[in-house]
């Protein structure tokens, strides 16, 4: 018997097992769960099956066929569409839905595609696909060169004369353990602006406003007196804030990437905290680009040491917006990633 025609056989088995507890197996991978908890455990399981049966999927795959991505697991499609009806998701197509969700759960990973800036060394072992590392950023970054136009920043509440600190993560980016860097922040420098973006789905910021107001309030602080909650600006008045703004800080654990870039199009320093995982070290990644590796902190002590440090003075500020403007050429419009990408497709094809 052909090898491959084995090794499907051996997929199939395993894939009937997982089918059955999902099926009839108990909650909350089975029946009996709420849908969210029911999607949660499925996610869980499958992510384990498939690391479980990985060689065996690979060994399975026929290179002269495309690699499927999700159709070739219907039960995963189907399942995940069912549970995504029962739950109350709004103005959104359940079909297409769960049509990306099962690519993105069921497709077999090979490799993942990452930048060289975004990883250290030891980095492999952070994933179970090969890691390829592109040059530079990864990608041909275009910057947006966006015109200038007016934006009265005190109409927004804010208040030109003290630090202004632009903080445009959305809120789910915001976790409750690294809340405190901001208190020691506002602690430290005293009298300042952090700038918070009002979500669409206002529930969010609400959510994250009660979080900074108790863990303010528990530091004897008032945090109305350091948070101005910004409206969603069209990109032309985002731009016009960042230039008049003093400083990015990033969000600790889940950096911003494009966020970021724009802050360095327009000239405005960035901070940030360097985290473990590529999520977490976009902004770290583009100021090593930069030569800037100064602006990056390895704790949540040193973050907000660095950020009073940058707010406070603002002759090292021009310094920074002035090596920020010599260095833009190595980040953006750079065609290096993308020959990168071309070197390595051509290697695995050959």
């Amino acid at each position: 018997m052909h090898f491959s025609r084995i090794t499907l056989l051996a997929l199939d088995e395993g894939e009937r097992a997982f089918q059955e507890q999902v099926l009839s197996g108990p909650p909350p991978l089975g029946p009996g769960a709420a849908p969210l908890e029911r999607l949660i455990a499925y996610g869980q399981a499958r992510v384990s099956f498939l690391l479980e049966y990985r060689d065996i999927a690979r060994a399975a795959l026929d290179g002269r066929q495309p690699i499927p991505a999700g159709s070739q697991t219907p039960l995963s499609q189907v399942h995940i569409r069912v549970l995504l009806g029962q739950m109350d998701l709004g103005p959104v197509n359940l079909d297409i839905l769960a049509v990306q969700l099962t690519a993105a759960l069921d497709g077999p990973l090979l490799f993942y595609l990452s930048a060289a800036v975004f990883e250290s060394q030891c980095e492999q072992n952070n994933y179970t696909e090969k890691l390829v590392p592109l040059a530079g950023l990864g990608v041909c970054y275009d910057a947006l060169e966006v015109a200038n136009e007016d934006l009265d920043i005190g109409a927004l509440g804010i208040d030109a004369s003290l630090p202004t600190i632009v903080c445009p993560g959305t809120p789910f980016k915001y976790t409750a353990a690294h809340d405190r860097v901001f208190v020691e922040v506002a602690r430290r420098l005293g009298r300042c602006q952090f700038l918070l973006f009002k979500h669409p789905r206002g529930k969010l910021s609400a959510q994250l406003m009660g979080r900074l107001r108790t863990a303010f309030s528990q530091a004897g602080m008032n945090v109305d007196e350091y948070f101005v909650e910004v409206p969603w600006l069209s990109r032309p008045h985002f731009y016009s804030l960042l230039r008049q703004a003093d400083l990015y800080m990033d969000t600790i654990g889940f950096s911003g990437f494009n966020s970021a870039m724009q802050a360095v199009e327009c000239g405005l320093p960035v901070v940030t905290r360097e985290g473990k995982f590529m999520r977490g070290r976009f902004a770290s990644g583009i100021l090593r680009a930069l030569e800037l590796p100064e602006l990056v902190a390895e704790s949540d002590d040193a973050y907000a040491e660095l950020i009073v440090r940058i707010a406070s003075d603002k002759a090292m500020r021009g310094v920074l917006r002035d090596r920020l403007a010599r260095g833009r050429s190595t980040i953006f419009n750079t065609v290096e990633p993308v020959h990168s990408l071309e070197r390595f497709i051509e290697e695995i094809c050959a």
